[in-house]
């Protein structure tokens, strides 16, 4: 996948840049990946089976009938 090349690639320019270190590579891959071709931060709820996502209608709080 093109993103986790990109990602891999970044850790090998930190050895001659300042960039910061990012860490365990997957997530950030994941997270790229979520946030250009998914919903973002609620696509991994969307892609677990076991999450329910229930959307309420707009202007209604949750907590009222």
């Amino acid at each position: 996948m093109l993103v986790r090349d990109v990602v891999a690639g970044y850790s090998e320019r930190l050895l001659n840049t300042t960039l910061p270190p990012i860490g365990d590579p997957e997530p950030v891959a994941r997270d790229v990946v979520d946030r250009v071709a998914g919903f973002g931060p609620l696509q991994r709820h969307l892609d677990d089976p076991e999450t329910d996502i229930w959307v309420n209608e707009s202007g209604r709080d949750a907590a009222r009938p």
